[in-house]
């Protein structure tokens, strides 16, 4: 047997591998990739987060319809808000430039805010329960015929990425990378755990000091205010270490 052959095969095979990847990724500029080709969801979400997400119905015609998102609570804690977006690389509102996507959320707006009290009528996602989210059909409705009216081709590509989650006790989650929240905790306990580059952040004055975000002002364009409040843990954390180290 020609010892050359089982790598002149192996080449032949990476060759074709290389050749259908290459088939699957988006020209850039063109959002759609190639056409009919199966949607796909990039799932944004630190491992640490008590989350289970399974997307169902992306690959419909009428997916922006028939998308369901079912979160699993798999704390020991009950979650009382949750927020979370959806985004299509390369899409981008012509009116204001703004990326386009859908926000998800479930409980009560204010709660955005750590330090927010619970109502009576604040009905959680218990331990082990879940939740399925859709896209309401209203925003549904004005994607569609916005694509049409503006000839934007179908997005394949999604991208899911973690916002806040609030447990109702002061404690919780923020920013994409899931860092930890606790509102109880002393400035000079998380200033300490800060300059260490870790530990948890009282954040439940800083929210409670912005506005609290409104509704999208478009149906498929992402809100501002909702990243602005959940990015200021990140720049507290910064000026904290700041003001120890000097």
């Amino acid at each position: 047997m020609n010892s050359g052959q089982p790598f002149s095969l192996l080449r032949t095979a990476l060759a074709f591998l290389l050749v259908v990847a290459g088939a699957q990724t988006p020209t850039p500029g063109n959002p759609q990739g190639d056409a009919g080709r199966e949607r796909k969801m990039g799932i944004g979400i630190p491992k640490h987060l008590p989350l289970k997400f399974e997307i169902r119905n992306l690959s419909s015609d009428r997916w922006v319809y028939d998308l369901e998102i079912e979160v699993t609570n798999t704390s020991t804690k009950p979650i009382y808000y949750l927020d979370f977006f959806i985004t299509m690389p390369g899409y981008k509102s012509k009116i204001t430039g703004n990326k386009l996507g859908f926000w998800f959320r479930y409980g009560r707006i204010q709660l955005v805010d750590f330090a927010e009290s619970l109502l009576p009528d604040d009905v959680p996602i218990a331990p082990g329960e879940k939740h399925t989210f859709k896209i309401p059909e209203s925003n549904a409705k004005g994607w569609e015929e916005t694509s049409k009216r503006e000839g934007r081709p179908e997005p394949t590509v999604f991208n899911l990425q973690f916002q806040g989650l609030n447990f109702g006790d002061g404690t919780g989650f923020v920013t994409t990378a899931g860092e930890p929240v606790n509102m109880h905790r002393k400035v000079g306990s998380a200033a300490t755990s800060s300059a260490k580059g870790g530990g948890e952040v009282p954040i439940g004055s800083v929210c409670s000091s912005l506005p609290l975000p409104s509704s999208p002002p478009l149906p498929s364009e992402i809100p501002r205010s909702l990243s602005v409040v959940h990015g200021r843990v990140s720049s507290f954390r910064s000026e904290v270490s700041s003001s120890r180290a000097n």
